[in-house]
């Protein structure tokens, strides 16, 4: 993201223009809000772990973008009960 952010002045607004990113097998990362170069959020689920979701947010990001985080810059999980 930060790469992306230096070259083109904003963060994208989709992982397909992160060309440099490779997701993992069974991973789906979604990227839920970029704010025009000051900040994104982003969630991500695995096929493997049904019903967790990770969520982080940057910047001016929102953490209600980026379910179940709370703190910028940190990586949440949430596991169904």
């Amino acid at each position: 993201m930060e790469i992306y952010q230096s070259q083109n002045l904003n963060y994208p607004a989709n992982v397909s223009l992160l060309t440099d990113f490779t997701n993992s097998a069974d991973v789906t990362v979604v990227i839920n809000e970029a704010v025009a170069g000051t900040g994104w959020a982003a969630t991500g689920t695995h096929t493997g772990l049904a019903g967790t979701q990770c969520g982080i947010f940057y910047g001016n990001g929102q953490a209600s973008n980026a379910v179940p985080a709370t703190s910028p810059g940190a990586v949440t999980c949430q596991t169904p009960p």
